[in-house]
């Protein structure tokens, strides 16, 4: 008896367990789970942004010394870039140097864009390349992202450079962030000389896949995962570690951009021996350069951890609420 009250019994735990997996509680989970990742997506989003905000303090220091050259020393050091250029070799190896203003950003765009599409076109089949609409379907939204892009360095709010075309883009002589000039020729030399350099501009995209690729699997893990329910291991190793793994994802961007730093402070030191005032501005600007990126990956990892917490914690409390 005693033995078959107990056989009862783990029947009536059987039958309660499977009570509990109703379309009701399978829709009640999918809104609980949506609700988590719909506050963890919002906290990282706004965390990202809001633990980020000391590298927007550095950009305006950057800015600052800019503006702390006067007409001659910002003539010399855009003169000193340009016989330095000259001399690297890169203008063998199809870099280009192009200087961009208010009056010519539209002609600029218009040729990046087409660079852009020679390139693209190539992976699209000749027979969707001969569909009307097609060519302008593609150049036109191009054309647009370049033209947001060159516009800031137009205001000499930026300068960079651009592998896929090979282009140095600058403000105008005299405006804007000319002190970050060389460093800009550094990633240029990664680009065409340095195969180190070159490799790490590859995984440059890395700082954004790592980032969803580690939220994507530490969302859809459960808070308390078990191997034997398949979620263990690798899985909940990713959501243990989330934010040093969005970090990670940072490495290739500020290796990439030191070796550019390094490049391109070594050629201004040539350039510049007789201006050795200038050359500390260029140093200090690319110093806080890097810090900027330094800040964005911590940035990342920090909010990516808050993410994956609020999204279990929220996920947690619409359960309680559904009993």
């Amino acid at each position: 008896d005693t033995d078959r009250s107990r056989g009862l019994g783990d029947v009536y735990k059987r039958q309660n367990i499977y009570s509990q997996n109703t379309p009701q509680q399978k829709q009640n989970d999918t809104k609980n789970s949506a609700a988590g990742v719909a506050a963890g997506v919002g906290t990282y989003l706004f965390g990202k942004q809001f633990i980020a905000l000391p590298a927007n303090g550095i950009m305006l220091n950057m800015k600052k010394i800019n503006s702390s050259l006067s007409a001659d020393e910002s003539n010399l050091l855009s003169d000193s870039f340009e016989t330095a250029f000259k001399k690297s070799g890169l203008e063998g190896k199809g870099v280009r140097v192009l200087r961009v203003n208010p009056s010519n950003i539209a002609d600029t765009a218009a040729s990046m864009t087409d660079d852009y599409y020679e390139q693209i076109s190539k992976k699209i089949p000749q027979n969707l390349k001969n569909l009307e609409g097609v060519e302008d379907g593609v150049k036109i939204p191009l054309y647009q992202k370049v033209y947001k892009q060159l516009d800031t360095v137009a205001k000499g709010n930026n300068a960079f450079f651009q592998p896929k075309v090979n282009s140095i883009l600058l403000p105008e002589k005299g405006t804007g962030l000319q002190l970050s000039s060389f460093h800009e020729m550094g990633h240029a030399v990664n680009k065409n000389i340095n195969k180190i350099g070159k490799a790490l501009q590859k995984l440059r995209p890395l700082q954004i896949i790592a980032p969803l690729g580690v939220m994507l699997v530490a969302m859809t893990t459960k808070e308390k995962a078990n191997s034997a329910e398949g979620e263990g291991g690798a899985r909940q190793f990713i959501k243990d570690n989330a934010g040093v793994l969005a970090t990670m994802g940072w490495i290739p961007t500020i290796a990439e951009e030191a070796l550019a730093t390094k490049n391109g402070n070594s050629i201004a030191q040539k350039a510049l021996s007789s201006a050795p005032d200038i050359l500390k501005k260029v140093k200090k600007t690319n110093g806080l350069g890097l810090a900027t990126y330094v800040i964005m990956a911590a940035a990342t990892g920090i909010a990516t951890t808050l993410a994956v917490k609020a999204k279990d914690n929220i996920q947690a409390q619409k359960e309680q609420e559904n009993k």
